[in-house]
């Protein structure tokens, strides 16, 4: 009777392992994993253009198809990365795009305390202390 318990623990062990390989498995090579409601790919979002100041708005689903690099998804028109996410300036009222920081700006490194952090913190105030409103010429914060 000992001898069956143990095979039966042996057994069901090796089912866990098996299974968790496979959803592991499954994850890596891009087949599964998680994916987002349907409900949430027909969301419109609306982007601006970085050159030209344009508005357009798309599911988040038709902005996926067209491709996002850096954080800016691909112009349907110029087939440029430049679209990007707007800001509300605060001194005309009108959406405009919102100024471009370095990627360190949001690695890891920028939430650490510390000299790298304050470096880091202090690129991120001067670009938007620099930055005016292509609109207005204002400061937009």
């Amino acid at each position: 009777m000992e001898r069956v318990k143990k095979v039966g623990i042996v057994v069901v062990l090796l089912l866990i392992i098996v299974a968790t390989a496979g959803m592991v498995l499954r994850t890596v090579l891009g087949n599964g994993g998680p994916t987002p409601p349907g409900d949430i790919m027909d969301l419109e979002v609306e982007k601006i253009d970085q050159s030209t100041l344009m508005l357009m708005t798309k599911t988040l689903g038709e902005w996926e198809n067209l491709g996002e690099r850096n954080g800016k998804y691909k112009n349907p028109e110029t087939k440029e990365y430049t679209m990007m996410t707007p800001i509300i300036c605060r001194a005309c009222g009108e959406k405009i795009p919102a100024p471009e920081f370095p990627e360190i700006a949001r690695s890891k490194a920028a939430k650490k305390r510390g000299p790298e952090g304050d470096r880091i913190a202090a690129i991120v105030n001067e670009i938007t202390r620099n930055y005016t409103c292509p609109r207005c010429g204002a400061s937009p914060f």
